[in-house]
């Protein structure tokens, strides 16, 4: 018997956080299919349900939780042609200096390892399913500058680009787009609405980012910028009288 043709999708990691939300609804709005996974399946409920739509619980936290995952993707009967890695751990705020260095090395294991996990797992994947396809890492504006309260944040998202800079110069072989979605200001999700500034940009404004780089926009840019505060604008010269 003749099996039917793998359909094609994205891998969304991360995909119960407040960004994570708004990726998938961007992505479906655009016509993809979406495999979304995430650590907490009653958190993925909150995705909805959508016949592009696939929920599927995994971890990223250990090589064997990723072998795992590898093994529950294929299990799927679905072409990945894009991975995109939203994956974030707890928004603990804390004065750095007044931490023990366990509290760094936490948030290097939460922040940056599983991004690693990920990209050794799921990255040649994507090159041997679907030759061109995007693997995509969102990181957010703490790579930027300091974040007042968050600075442990900052010291892993700066580590998170260089780390990206590595996997893309180890991986140029490999045929596949290797991206990083550089997101420039705060992100107003659902999650915390309560709390967020009008002027930040919303999780569909990072979703339309993803879908637009998913469909080959700027293909050729390896980090993509979104959002970020203008510069202040000099008052004018007077006129002289």
């Amino acid at each position: 018997m003749t099996r039917a043709p793998l359909r094609d999708a994205v891998v969304l990691l991360g995909a119960a956080g407040g960004v994570g939300r708004g990726i998938a609804a961007e992505l479906l709005a655009a016509g993809h299919a979406v495999i979304a996974v995430g650590r907490n399946q009653d958190h993925l409920k909150a995705l909805g349900s959508s016949r592009n739509l696939v929920t599927l619980k995994g971890s990223l936290a250990s090589d064997a939780d990723a072998a795992k995952l590898l093994g529950d993707l294929n299990a799927l009967r679905r072409r990945p042609i894009a991975v995109v890695a939203a994956l974030c751990g707890e928004r603990t705020s804390a004065r750095l200096l007044e931490k023990p260095a366990s509290f760094l090395v936490k948030s290097f294991e939460d922040n940056v390892a599983p991004h690693f996990i990920a990209a050794k797992h799921l990255l040649p994947m994507l090159a041997e399913s679907s030759p061109g396809g995007l693997y995509l890492t969102v990181i957010g504006p703490g790579a930027l500058c300091p974040w007042a309260g968050y600075g442990h944040l900052s010291v892993t998202s700066s580590a998170l680009t260089m780390l990206l800079r590595v996997i893309r110069e180890e991986a140029k072989e490999l045929p596949a787009r290797v991206q990083q979605l550089q997101v420039a200001s705060p992100v107003r999700t659902e999650l915390n609405a309560d709390c967020a500034c009008p002027e930040w940009l919303s999780a569909a404004d990072i979703g339309r980012a993803v879908a637009g780089l998913v469909d080959g926009k700027n293909a050729g840019e390896a980090i993509v910028q979104v959002g970020g505060y203008a510069p202040a604008r000099k008052p004018a010269a007077a006129s002289a009288p």
